[in-house]
């Protein structure tokens, strides 16, 4: 699903083995993404650019997901150079067995995993999720509040780069390379 400047409910679906992403939101998009599975996809299983936009909130929520194997991130969320008016609600999902991170933050349009950690400083609620078994749990974010997840199993590390303005607490840890 490509929703560019669009969105709505995505909910009951599976999401496989797609050239690309499974889904992929651009534009002034906003979306419910719930109860699907996304897997064994080539690129992201979720894809999100957070074009310039100027305007009434827009909400992107994904939730109670199972999202696995995917050729780069489990989630991606790609900034660009303005700040936009969006929130992002990622909660109660499992995002285990990417080959890149569980969610992965980039920055300037760049959308080839390079684990910079991107300063995003859109909000990102990042809660009650379990990241298990990526290179990494999550990468960046100067305005994320990451609270009551699970990272578990990581080859590199559960946390990188999620400073600036964000909070981290609550969290269990166990086995990652550092946490």
């Amino acid at each position: 699903i490509d929703s560019a400047g669009g969105g709505g409910l995505l909910r009951f679906n599976i999401f496989e083995r797609n050239r690309d992403d499974g889904i992929d939101l651009d534009q002034a998009s906003a979306a419910v993404i719930e109860h699907n599975i996304v897997r064994n996809n080539r690129d992201d299983g979720i894809e999100i650019r957070l074009h310039e936009y100027a305007g009434p909130v827009l909400n992107i929520v994904i939730r109670e997901n199972v999202i696995t194997g995917n050729g780069e991130d489990g989630i991606q969320i790609i900034d660009y150079p303005h700040v936009s008016d969006r929130v992002i609600r990622i909660e109660r999902n499992v995002i285990a067995g990417s080959a890149m991170a569980g969610l992965g933050l980039m920055g300037n349009g760049v959308t080839r995993e390079n684990y910079e950690g991107a300063d995003i400083p859109e909000r990102i609620y990042v809660t009650n999720n379990t990241f298990s078994g990526n290179e990494y749990g999550m990468t960046g974010g100067d305005n994320a509040v990451v609270l009551n997840n699970i990272f578990v199993g990581h080859r590199k590390a559960a946390l990188k780069r999620v400073d600036g303005n964000s909070v981290a607490a609550h969290n269990l840890f166990w086995d990652n390379g550092t946490d």
